[in-house]
């Protein structure tokens, strides 16, 4: 049984906790939030204590960290985690920056824990099929691939943040990664990419990328 410790108790905690309800192999122990009543609306649910910090978490007997914070918060908080020893999984995007990125992957490797970004879309049916569909070759070569993400403007998360570019990236990094990660996974890393799009307020809102691999046509749409 993996014991379970969710930092960040707002739209995604919630979404991560329900997931962790349908595993058998899993039990969420703990839910750390600066907002006890967040916390316990998802803690309640499933017999897990309330922490009012992270690091009272990570010095806890949990396995698994899963840090649902703002996109800005992540590197600060997988990196403490994976100090402290535990498995680390980490909403997506990894970070706002490469620099930030990096250094989480640097820690990984140096306290031998596990870490994951949770690219979703990786492990939902529909693309799940098309990877193999592309690996096993079953519809023939791919010639072209087009795809598209398009969202309501999220007003859903605490203090606006997500509508705040340098603390969420806007919709290119938090929205088009989505896709950005997929065609590497299917395709593997391409020979360049070129990307334009419009920018409010400092962030990239709508993005169209041509991705350039020998033979296939792809692109990516999103905002």
């Amino acid at each position: 049984m993996i014991k379970v410790g969710i930092v960040g108790a707002g739209f995604m905690g919630k979404m991560h906790a329900s997931c962790y309800a349908a595993i058998p192999e899993a039990k969420l122990v703990a839910v750390a939030d600066g907002r006890p009543e967040a916390a316990h609306e998802i803690a309640d649910k499933q017999g897990a204590a309330v922490l009012d910090k992270a690091e009272k978490l990570f010095a806890s007997d949990v396995d698994l960290v899963d840090i649902c914070l703002p996109t800005y918060l992540h590197a600060k908080y997988a990196i403490k985690a994976m100090q402290a020893g535990k498995h680390v999984m980490c909403e997506k995007p990894m970070a706002l920056t490469f620099a930030d990125a990096k250094e989480m992957a640097k820690t990984a490797r140096k306290t031998g824990v596990k870490f994951m970004v949770a690219h979703v879309i990786r492990f939902w049916p529909e693309y799940q099929l098309l990877k193999e569909y592309y690996d096993k070759k079953t519809l023939g070569k791919l010639l072209a691939l087009s795809m598209t993400r398009v969202s309501p403007r999220p007003t859903w998360s605490w203090n606006n943040w997500l509508m705040i570019p340098p603390k969420s990236g806007a919709a290119l990094v938090d929205l088009h990664v989505h896709d950005a990660d997929f065609v590497r996974y299917l395709l593997g890393e391409p020979q360049s990419v070129d990307s334009v799009g419009t920018a409010k307020k400092g962030g990239w809102e709508y993005v169209f990328t041509q991705y350039v691999y020998p033979n296939i046509a792809v692109s990516a749409e999103g905002g």
